[in-house]
């Protein structure tokens, strides 16, 4: 595929005669790190470029050597694996930037996850932390999100490494979770493209990804339609092969569609039957949950335990006084179901720390 200006025209919705500007501009107005693609494209077709243009190239490659540099050293602590960004931005015109936003990181097991953790928190300093329980069957599995300010914080999101121990979650109801990785790293990011449709639409920048990933690929159509359909994530990569369609004239993208039309349809078939039997309302209280296979989340008390917890290769959930604690080697958390938590059950938890400590 030729990825120039007048394709991502196209891939935007503009027209032909509409400016670089306006290319900007509806890229932003999708994401922050989308601009990245447009003034790359734009540099390399020679398009003079002003001071601001320079920078966010700069910081986008600043962004990406930080993320690169960190990930070696999570990978000489500890058993981890990147998906979707650096691979899928290898398969990218040389001249071209893939957007570059978050890190993706999978943790072989619940030690490797704080291990890498901590090479992230001693390297930078994380004010944010975010985190997540996961059950699924049964394993509860952890995921972190660990984000710190850029340089230009006012222009551009903050670094955010996600590391977990479960690649691919599902959506919590009708698709049930991924718990293996699978060996194929080209296989593993074709599943983690399915898997953002769970999160938001497609956007751009998606299509652009399974294009060239399915160039790279050793591509057995029927093979990797029935892989994906066993994986039961038929439908979303059904509609991102759809929307590339237009864009790549590559015949095994049309017939890993046209392999996945009836796999989709059966599989929505299925979860409209599953719906049909969930609960409703959903359950708030953390044990019921994750009694339910659904989430619960950590509203961070503190990143700074106050005793050495070097040794700690996992978390250890604590229920004092009604509070459910997490305490992990990088820090303390209150588990909640829900997205709002009352000043009287923030300063139970704390209370309830205490206590642990006494």
């Amino acid at each position: 595929m030729k990825l120039d200006l007048d394709t991502l025209r196209r891939l935007y919705g503009l027209s032909p005669d509409d400016s670089v500007r306006a290319l900007v501009r509806r890229a932003r107005s999708i994401s922050q790190s989308q601009p990245q693609l447009v003034l790359s494209a734009a540099a390399a077709a020679g398009v003079p470029m002003g001071s601001g243009s320079r920078d966010v190239l700069h910081r986008a490659h600043l962004r990406a050597a930080g993320y690169a540099e960190l990930f070696e050293a999570m990978a000489d602590a500890a058993d981890v694996r990147t998906v979707k960004g650096p691979s899928l931005a290898a398969h990218y015109p040389d001249a071209v930037v893939r957007p570059v936003g978050d890190l993706d990181v999978i943790a072989g097991s619940e030690a490797d996850l704080w291990a890498a953790a901590r090479v992230v928190c001693d390297r930078r300093v994380v004010p944010q932390i975010d985190l997540s329980l996961i059950p699924h069957a049964d394993r509860v599995h952890v995921q972190l999100g660990l984000l710190w300010p850029t340089d230009d914080p006012m222009l551009d999101r903050d670094h955010n490494i996600e590391i977990g121990t479960l690649p691919y979650a599902g959506d919590f109801g009708t698709v049930c979770a991924i718990p293996e990785l699978p060996s194929d790293p080209h296989y593993a990011d074709l599943l983690a493209l399915a898997e953002e449709r769970f999160q938001r639409p497609f956007t751009p920048k998606d299509i652009l990804d399974v294009i060239f990933l399915l160039e790279h690929m050793d591509l057995d159509v029927a093979v990797t339609a029935r892989r994906v359909a066993d994986h039961r994530r038929a439908p979303e990569l059904a509609e991102l092969l759809d929307l590339a369609r237009p864009y790549d004239s590559w015949p095994e993208l049309t017939g890993l569609f046209e392999a996945l039309r009836e796999p989709a349809e059966q599989e929505r078939a299925l979860r409209e039957n599953t719906a049909a039997t969930r609960p409703d309302p959903q359950p708030v209280e953390v044990q019921e949950r994750l009694a339910v296979g659904l989430p619960v989340y950590g509203m961070a008390l503190r990143s700074h335990p106050p005793h050495d917890r070097s040794g700690w290769r996992a978390a250890r959930h604590e229920v004092v006084d009604g509070s459910h604690l997490l305490c992990t080697p990088i820090g303390d958390f209150l588990l909640v179901g829900g997205a709002i938590v009352s000043q009287e059950s923030y300063s139970a938890a704390l209370a309830a720390l205490t206590r642990i400590e006494a």
